[in-house]
């Protein structure tokens, strides 16, 4: 048993002594925080925790229907901190909301930063006499070289002046094999930079972008979660998954994609086969009833017209938790 702290002045100490199992008196080296980030994690984990051993150690009671009772034991126990298979799993949903999520709204911006090159502007240029006719000395037609030209110098030269160099797919790969994790310093760089190189029109498409920062997310979520390098892999796979399949609306193709493109022999990395799937679906069924578009087919029937509104999704979603709660 662990020694209570001198000042409770309950008299059943023995009793609350006898309450703790061996197991369950295990010390944890754990600091006493001071910022924001600690004292949300002591919220999250040990708000439930009234008692500490000497050396101020937490002593966490036996599950109960507490927030961080339920917490360490659905998502992340610091004092067993490698995730079960039912936390890998809750994780794989989250993943899968937040990319479904992440999706949406980038491919919006996107969308909208498309608009804003490729008719805005040149709109605005054609009537400010920038540009002319097809007939006249500067047709409109230069402006698809011209704006290419000028974002891709600019991007070229931010590229290779920033100070932590942006990845790519090989050095993707070779984070995953050597540590599992991708370093998520430059989220925020190539997020940026992908994302205006798509707007004017160079030849970035969205899936490597995709893979490297919803990977860093997955990365970021096993390095704080203290996993094995393992288990850190399997959650850089399964948030890199998930964001191509929303983005494309293609589930099991997008799990397929990122499973096979770093495995040195060509096949997939099956330990991540499950959550990878599931949160690539979970990601398109939420980017789905964001952008509200609605449910078709990918082919055209003379006979078959009509169309499930996106809502569809919320609907089976609810049913299923019902069903799951009754049964």
């Amino acid at each position: 048993g662990s020694e209570l702290n001198e000042d409770d002045d309950d008299d059943d100490v023995e009793d609350e002594e006898s309450y703790y199992s061996e197991e369950q008196e295990k010390k944890i080296n754990w600091q006493r925080r001071t910022t924001f980030t600690g004292r949300l994690y002591h919220f999250v984990f040990l708000s439930d925790v009234t008692h500490e051993d000497s050396e101020s150690h937490p002593l966490y009671p036996p599950r109960g229907w507490t927030i961080p009772s339920q917490f360490r034991h659905y998502l992340f126990n610091p004092e067993f901190p490698e995730f079960t298979s039912l936390q890998q799993f809750n994780w794989a949903v989250i993943l899968g909301v937040v990319m479904g999520f992440y999706t949406a709204i980038w491919k919006n911006i996107i969308e909208r930063g498309v608009d804003l090159v490729w008719q805005t502007i040149p709109g605005k240029l054609h009537h400010w006499g920038v540009f002319t006719s097809l007939d006249g000395a500067f047709p409109m037609p230069h402006y698809m070289w011209i704006c290419p030209a000028i974002f891709g110098g600019i991007l070229s030269y931010i590229f290779v002046i920033l100070p932590d160099k942006i990845p790519g797919q090989n050095e993707w790969i070779q984070a995953l094999h050597a540590r599992g994790v991708q370093d998520h310093e430059t989220f925020w760089p190539l997020w940026i930079l992908s994302t205006l190189g798509m707007m004017s029109g160079l030849s970035l498409g969205p899936e490597l972008p995709l893979v490297l920062t919803a990977g860093m997310v997955g990365s970021w979520l096993g390095v704080i979660c203290k996993q094995s390098m393992l288990q850190a892999r399997v959650m850089n796979i399964t948030a890199a998954s998930a964001a191509v399949g929303g983005f494309f609306g293609f589930p099991m193709a997008g799990a397929m994609f990122v499973l096979e493109i770093p495995h040195r022999m060509g096949l997939q990395y099956f330990e991540a086969l499950s959550p990878a799937t599931i949160a690539s679906i979970v990601a398109v069924l939420v980017n789905r009833m964001i952008v509200n578009n609605d449910v078709t087919g990918y082919y055209n029937y003379p006979f078959l017209t009509a169309s499930l509104p996106s809502h569809i999704f919320t609907t089976a979603i609810i049913y299923g938790l019902v069903g799951s709660v009754i049964g």
